[in-house]
């Protein structure tokens, strides 16, 4: 599991903060099966290996429901969730 903004290669020159910036060598460097990873709104894979941004459940209504199979190999899909609202609509006060 990690937080973070991914970048294939990042530039660590970046006014953006180090911290924040994920690449492909370090989720290819932790040899996991699978990587959750926090930061982003929206759902996506991103990477050569499997590592999901799963959303905000707010903003995107889903959820990631993972499987880590016998084989191996991961399998993601999405389940969708009855909470779900237009970012609008959320009352953050």
């Amino acid at each position: 599991m990690a937080h973070g903004h991914y970048v294939p290669l990042p530039d660590r020159t970046s006014r953006l903060r180090p911290s924040w910036l994920i690449g492909d060598n370090e989720l290819a460097a932790t040899g996991a099966d699978y990587i959750a990873l926090g930061h982003w709104n929206r759902p996506a894979k991103v990477g050569t290996v499997a590592a999901y941004y799963s959303g905000s459940p707010e903003y995107a209504g889903t959820v990631n429901v993972v499987q880590l199979c016998a084989d191996g190999k991961v399998a993601v899909t999405r389940a969708p969730l009855e909470i779900a609202r237009e970012p609008s609509a959320v009352d953050y006060t």
